[in-house]
């Protein structure tokens, strides 16, 4: 059936296409592909991402934002919370009434500098899976990026994990808690490696719903990077019922960008919106749900990291100077009413001796 000139042991499409007729898929025409806003944190540039969410709202074109609502330097380990940026917050609420789609890309990842990796759920310093309590840990982080988003109306309908740096054990615990998981697949618990695949993947023992990236980012330094998106595309095309997924890096020039989008339309790809499917996030109190077009929440906001006494920095911040000045001025009454007490004593005995 086939004549293969050329073998590359990372591109199967030929094969992963033949499964279509191995196990009788009928309806495989629906070719899909989602476009990634990546790296969004509280340290992106807010104007370019509302001008890329301006032009895709324009071509009516729904999308990803791959959020990080905490940021960690790696140098001096400061750490910015979305709480702290009302700006930032107000661009991604706009996101979400343009058509964005927020996938919670952990909640504070890190880079190594040797590597330039980021991570979160992944030892990449020891290239090796974290030690902590991988439920407990999952379930933290998860619940702590959740409570900072919904608090401020931001709605994440999916789960990534940060460059795909996680182990099965991790895959198995989000799954717990989020239907469906977007990006690169880390594909063994030894090193950090991976892979992609051609379509997506449905009801596996890692994932309920998988959609994966597997067609690169399209960045501004890197000339031939839409080429590359276009050809990688253009294999994927083999295989029937293909799902593609592509990242834009949050400071993407509209032109390189209006490229991508135009050659998407003109070979008639269906984007992705997840807000279309059914998809859900269920941990604890906080239900998220999507379904033809429409996300309900169900959330006790008696739980309210706020409400809890868990303050942000700013707040934390402005507490201590309150505090230090209430001190401060309460010492200095203190010592004019000893002053005060002391030379009215004295005064006191002068009239005495008289």
């Amino acid at each position: 059936m086939y004549y293969i000139s050329q073998w590359n042991l990372g591109e199967n499409f030929i094969f992963e296409d033949s499964l279509n007729d191995f196990f009788e898929v009928k309806n495989n025409k629906n070719n899909k592909i989602f476009i990634k806003i990546n790296n969004v944190n509280p340290n992106t540039d807010i104007k370019k991402l509302s001008e890329i969410s301006d032009y895709l709202y324009s071509q009516s074109v729904p999308f990803l934002i791959s959020l990080t609502p905490t940021y960690t330097e790696s140098k001096n380990k400061n750490i910015k919370t979305m709480d702290l940026n009302l700006e930032f917050i107000n661009v991604l609420q706009k996101m979400q009434e343009q058509g964005g789609v927020v996938v919670l890309n952990g909640y504070s990842n890190f880079k190594y500098e040797k590597q330039n990796i980021e991570y979160e759920f992944w030892d990449v310093k020891n290239d090796r899976p974290i030690t902590d309590d991988i439920k407990s840990y999952i379930k933290d982080r998860v619940l702590s990026g959740l409570r900072i988003c919904i608090e401020h109306n931001i709605y994440p309908l999916a789960f990534e994990a940060p460059s795909g740096a996680i182990d099965n054990k991790g895959y198995t615990e989000v799954k717990k808690y989020f239907s469906t998981s977007i990006g690169y697949f880390q594909n063994n618990n030894d090193n950090y490696f991976t892979s992609s695949f051609p379509y997506k993947i449905n009801k596996s023992d890692l994932f309920n719903i998988f959609l994966p990236e597997n067609l690169g980012v399209l960045n501004n330094e890197d000339e031939l990077s839409a080429e590359r998106i276009k050809e990688n595309l253009n294999k994927l095309s083999v295989v029937r019922g293909y799902s593609a997924g592509l990242s834009i890096l949050p400071n993407i020039k509209i032109n390189n960008l209006n490229e991508i989008i135009q050659y998407i339309k003109d070979n008639n790809i269906e984007f992705i919106d997840l807000r279309s499917d059914s998809n859900y996030v269920k941990i604890e109190d906080i239900s998220i749900k999507s379904k033809n077009g429409n996300i309900d929440l169900n959330y006790d906001k008696s739980k309210s990291i706020f409400k809890n006494n868990k303050k942000s920095n700013f707040e934390n911040t402005i507490k201590n100077i309150n505090d230090i000045i209430i001190g401060f001025v309460s010492f200095v009454l203190v010592i004019f009413l000893i002053i005060f007490i002391v030379f009215r004593k004295i005064n006191s005995n002068k009239f005495k001796r008289r």
